[in-house]
């Protein structure tokens, strides 16, 4: 990630793509999305009415959130949303807040994305074909979480931005 970036406030769209990507992979859930909302309020003069709405949200369900935000996120912008949610995934395997096999099950939900760069999508892939190796007894827990920690390290920098995102 470009040093500059890691500095630069996150523009409401990728905000909004973030969200969007981490409530698809399980990686955010709606208490998080929510409490930046409430933040956002708090902060702003005069708060962006998509953000009041995401802050009433709280009985839509999942899918009904995730279609709200691919509206409010517009064009998508991929780039840094994708790194600050891989960035997530990194946090959580860390954390032990999820195993590997749940964090690659999420992540592969990302390969729908129609903009996803192919060089994820075939990393993701890749990920996918190590979880059955290891249901399949070729690959140990511990060489499966090793092998996705190692995809998800070079996206270690942009946990610096999560703190926007996440209390």
């Amino acid at each position: 990630m470009h040093p500059d970036t890691m500095s630069t406030p996150l523009s409401k769209r990728q905000i909004f793509n973030y969200f969007r990507m981490g409530l698809v992979t399980g990686l955010v859930d709606k208490p998080t999305l929510i409490a930046w909302a409430d933040r956002r309020i708090m902060e702003e003069e005069v708060p962006d009415d998509r953000v009041i709405e995401l802050a009433l949200a709280s009985r839509r369900s999942y899918s009904e959130l995730i279609w709200l935000l691919r509206g409010f996120q517009g064009e998508p912008d991929h780039d840094l949303p994708l790194r600050l949610v891989l960035a997530r995934a990194g946090v959580v395997l860390e954390a032990g807040a999820a195993s590997a096999e749940h964090v690659i099950m999420g992540l592969r939900l990302l390969n729908e994305e129609e903009y996803l760069p192919v060089a994820v999508r075939h990393q993701i892939a890749g990920l996918r074909q190590n979880l059955e190796m290891c249901r399949g007894g070729e690959l140990s827990r511990q060489e499966l979480h090793a092998l996705l920690a190692g995809f998800l390290d070079p996206y270690r920098d942009g946990r610096a931005l999560l703190g926007q995102l996440e209390p």
